[in-house]
C-alpha cells in the first residue's frame, strides 16, 4: 500500500545578526536562490527507451505502467509505485509529474528523485472547464517531459493529458480521442470522453487565467478518501486472490486477513462520510459492501470454505462495485 508522504513547505532562513546592511542583503539573494531553485536530481541508473506517439500500446517500466506518448514530450500512465516507479520516471528524463487521482501523492519521493509534483484531481465523471483549463496551464507552463497519471493510468489520466493536447493545439479531437484508446480508457466513461470533445484550443490570455499556484497536495473530500483506500485494498485482495488466497510471493507485505479487514472498515467509514438523509440508495450500497466483506473476511479467518468458495465471495463483491460505479462514478 503506498503510505501517504508529507507536503513539503519552504524553509525559513534563520540566521544570527548581520553587522552590516550589504551582508543582509546578500543573505537575502542566496536566501531566494535556495528557494526557486529547482530540485536537484539523485544519481540514478542508465535512460530508459522514452514512450513514442507511435507506440500501438502502453510501454511498461520498473513500478510503471500503462505509459502512453500523447506528444513526444507529454505522456499519461498509472501512479508510480514506489521509489522504483520515481527511479523509472527520473531514468525516462520526467521533469514534472501531475497527478489527477484522489490518493495523496507522494511529494517527498518525488523530490529526492527531482521531479516536481503537482495535484489537481477530478472524478470519473468528467472534467468540468476550470480544471481543464488547470490542467492545462500546468501542461503548459512547467518543464517537461511531463508525466500525468490516475490510480490505473488508463481513463482520468488519458482524459487530462487529450484535453490539454486540444486546448493547447497539439491535438485534435479525433487524434486525441485516437490516443485514449491505446492507454486503456473504457467506453462507459462519457464524461471523460465529453471533456475531451468540449474542449477547444484557447489563447494565452485565456490559459493565464487558470490557477498557477500548483499545489502538491489538493485537499480532497473524506468521500474521495475513503474510495481511494477501498480502491488500494481491493487491488491488495486481487493479488491474495490470484495467489490462492495466501501471502503472495510478489507482495510478501500483504496479510490476507489483515487486508479484508482493512476494506470492510474502509466501506464502514465509507458509509459514513454521507450525509444521512441524502444519497441513501449510495449509503446502502456501501454498507452491503462491508457486509459482504465483513462475511468473506471471516470465512477466510475460520478456514470453513475453499479458496473457489471465497473467490465466488469476492465475485459479488466486485460486482456490487461495478454497479454502484456504473451510477454514481461512470
Amino acid at each position: 500500500m503506498p503510505t501517504t508522504a508529507t507536503q513539503h513547505g519552504l524553509r525559513r532562513l534563520i540566521a544570527r545578526p548581520l553587522v552590516t546592511l550589504g551582508h543582509l542583503g546578500a543573505l537575502v539573494l542566496i536566501g531566494l536562490a535556495a528557494c526557486t531553485q529547482p530540485n536537484i536530481r539523485t544519481e540514478v541508473g542508465p535512460p530508459l527507451a522514452q514512450p513514442q506517439v507511435t507506440d500501438a500500446k502502453p510501454r511498461e517500466y520498473p513500478g510503471l505502467h500503462q505509459v502512453v506518448a500523447y506528444t513526444p514530450d507529454i505522456w499519461s500512465g498509472a501512479a508510480p509505485e514506489g521509489p522504483a516507479g520515481f527511479e523509472s520516471l527520473a531514468r525516462l528524463g520526467v521533469l514534472t509529474v501531475l497527478s489527477v487521482d484522489g490518493a495523496a501523492t507522494e511529494v517527498d519521493e518525488a523530490n529526492r528523485h527531482g521531479l516536481r509534483y503537482v495535484h489537481l484531481p477530478h472524478g470519473y465523471d468528467g472534467i468540468d472547464a476550470f480544471r481543464r483549463l488547470e490542467i492545462a496551464r500546468v501542461v503548459h507552463d512547467l518543464p517537461r517531459p511531463i508525466y500525468v497519471h490516475c490510480h490505473h493510468g488508463k481513463h482520468r489520466s488519458a482524459a487530462a493529458v487529450a484535453s490539454s493536447c486540444v486546448a493547447l493545439g497539439y491535438l485534435s479531437i479525433a487524434d486525441a480521442e485516437a490516443r485514449m484508446h491505446v492507454s486503456g480508457i473504457a467506453a462507459q466513461y462519457k464524461g471523460l470522453f465529453q471533456a475531451v470533445r468540449d474542449s477547444k484550443p484557447v489563447d494565452e490570455a485565456t490559459l493565464k487565467t487558470a490557477d498557477a499556484s500548483f499545489p502538491a497536495q489538493s485537499k480532497v473530500s473524506d468521500m474521495v478518501e475513503a474510495m481511494v483506500a477501498i480502491d488500494f485494498t481491493f487491488e491488495n485482495v486481487q493479488h491474495v486472490e490470484k495467489a490462492g488466497w495466501k501471502v503472495p510471493s510478489d507482495h510478501p507485505d500483504l496479510v490476507p486477513a489483515a487486508e479484508l479487514g482493512r476494506m470492510a472498515d474502509h466501506f464502514r467509514t465509507g458509509a459514513d462520510t454521507l450525509p444521512k438523509g441524502e444519497q441513501q440508495e449510495l449509503i446502502d450500497w456501501m454498507k452491503r459492501s462491508y457486509t459482504q466483506v465483513a462475511e468473506l473476511e471471516a470465512a477466510f479467518v475460520a478456514g470453513t470454505e475453499s479458496g473457489d468458495q471465497l473467490s465466488a465471495r469476492f465475485k459479488a463483491i466486485s460486482q456490487n462495485c461495478k454497479d454502484c460505479h456504473a451510477k454514481y462514478r461512470n
